[in-house]
Formats: structure tokens, C-alpha cells, sequence
């Protein structure tokens, strides 16, 4: 297996590393497929493989030709007799599932195809409380689904830039209600996917994409599951799948990115309530 050595899964003494037998603690259960949802060690193995790769990636020409996932076609998809299957096919459902059921209630026929199953996963997110207000004001939540959403309330939140500990040239800077939501993707995801399935959308679970044509007219978008291939056709389609999507793969290949920022984090209890009100959303040292 091609990984990178600074995480090996066994020391020379052939033993396990306590992040291997931490992580294999970790319930199969809680595992979810997009968004952060994936917490084995298995899946840290994977991502560091991934990293190596796109730092070592060959640039311009030297990258050779792109993948082809979406095709352009200057062939019609239907003639005056047939109707596209759905108005919009949203691929990714972990983030997707949100625009879909919005979508779904303004009387727009749509369907979500999702590689896993469309579950939220168990680690919080962090939102602005805004951006969870102009969701339930889609009528994708309830006033009443709030309360179970947001699991905790931070303000303000801060920004620090540091050369060094102790930097007295530092910078902190307080941003009132920004992201300062933890949310629970669990219970989000599940509530949108029940209101997109009353409200009459299609959910692909457990399906995999293998290509997107392009027509004059729309789109199609071939499935796989369970060894059964078909295509789906709709007038437009949203890439919900997130930095490892396959179009975007297309769209940036031979280039590297122009930077990255590692997010980390950690687990913590014992802080005290009334003095644990504000978080951080980047601290630079």
C-alpha cells in the first residue's frame, strides 16, 4: 500500500501506533460518507495518500490529459415527444440534500444521488447563525427543528495573527455571529432528507456517478447501483461532491492549488459555562 511513512500503521516492533488504536475505537456505526463524515483509520491512511499526491502532483503539460467525467454532445437528449426525468440533479447529498429540498419546494422536480448512504455525520459543524435562519426560511427546517439542530452558541468569535507566543505586535480581532453555531449534521441532514422525500423528491442512495454528458438541451448523468447502469436526464445539474469531486478534478487538472489551509481540532470537556462563551475561527502563531 502506497502511504505516506509519517503515519505508519504498525511500529518496527510490530505493534499498533496509539492513533491506529484510538481511531479503531471509534464506532462503524457514526461513520458517515461526505463532509468530514469518514473517522477510520483506514480513511486517515487514504487522506494522507491523498496529500502526498497532490503535493508530488506533475503540472501543465507534463500532467498529461484531464480525466473525462463530463462530456459536451451536440446531440439533442429528447425529441418533442419525451420529458427530461427531473428539472435539477443534484450529485453530492451530504451538503446537497439542503439545495435539493429548497429546490423541491418551489415545485422543482428534483433528484439527489449520493455514492453512501445520506447521512449526516456525528461531529459537530460550525455555520452563522444567519445562515441557519435563511435555510428554515426556505422552509428546508422548522423554527422548531432549531432547537435540536444547534447544540451550542459562541460570540464573539475570534481571529488571531501571531510571528510568535507572546507577540506584542499580535493581532486579535472579534467577529460578532460569525459561525458561531456548532450544529449537528446528523440531525440536519435527516430532517432535510424527510421534508425532500414529502415533498416529493428522488433520493440515489448508495449509487455511484460514472460520467456526465452535456447536451443542447440538458443533462445526462450516468448511475451505477448495485451492478444496475441507467442514466438519469434533467435540465441542470449541481455538483454537491465537494473538493474531491471528479468535475472539479477535470476543471483543475495539472494545476496545484494556491495554497491550503489545514484545519485541526481536538476534544476537550471540564471548561466551565460561564466562562467558555467565545471560539476561535483561525488562531495563526
Amino acid at each position: 500500500q502506497n502511504v505516506s511513512p509519517k503515519i505508519p500503521q504498525k511500529t518496527r516492533f510490530n505493534m499498533k501506533t496509539l492513533t491506529q488504536e484510538l481511531m479503531e475505537k471509534i464506532p462503524l456505526e457514526s461513520q458517515a460518507e461526505g463532509a468530514g463524515g469518514v473517522s477510520t483509520f483506514e480513511s486517515l491512511l487514504k487522506i494522507d495518500e491523498s496529500w502526498e499526491q497532490l503535493r508530488n502532483m506533475k503540472e501543465g503539460v507534463e500532467s498529461g490529459p484531464p480525466p473525462t467525467f463530463v462530456n459536451e454532445k451536440e446531440e439533442q437528449i429528447v425529441n418533442e415527444n419525451e420529458q427530461l426525468d427531473f428539472d435539477v440533479i443534484v450529485c453530492g447529498g451530504t451538503i446537497g440534500i439542503f439545495m435539493a429540498t429548497a429546490l423541491q419546494l418551489k415545485n422543482w422536480k428534483v433528484c439527489v444521488v449520493e455514492r453512501g448512504k445520506l447521512v449526516g455525520r456525528q461531529q459537530d459543524w460550525n455555520i452563522s447563525e444567519k445562515e441557519l435562519d435563511e435555510v428554515i426560511s426556505e422552509g428546508v427546517f422548522s423554527e422548531a427543528d432549531k432547537d435540536e439542530i444547534v447544540s451550542r452558541k459562541f460570540n464573539p468569535m475570534r481571529a488571531g495573527f501571531k510571528r510568535k507566543e507572546g507577540d506584542p505586535n499580535g493581532v486579535d480581532t472579534f467577529c460578532p455571529d460569525v459561525l458561531n453555531l456548532g450544529v449537528r449534521p446528523s440531525v440536519m441532514v435527516q430532517r432535510a432528507k424527510e421534508r425532500f422525500m414529502e415533498a416529493g423528491g428522488t433520493i440515489y442512495e448508495n449509487t455511484l456517478i460514472s460520467k456526465i454528458d452535456v447536451h443542447s438541451d440538458g443533462t445526462k448523468v450516468y448511475i451505477k447501483n448495485e451492478g444496475i447502469e441507467k442514466s438519469l436526464s434533467g435540465r441542470l445539474v449541481l455538483d454537491c461532491m465537494g473538493n474531491g469531486s471528479p468535475i472539479v478534478r477535470q476543471l483543475r487538472w495539472g494545476k496545484k492549488p494556491d495554497g491550503i489551509c489545514l484545519v485541526v481540532g481536538c476534544c476537550a470537556s471540564g471548561f466551565d459555562d460561564n466562562l467558555n462563551k467565545s471560539g476561535d475561527i483561525i488562531y495563526a502563531n
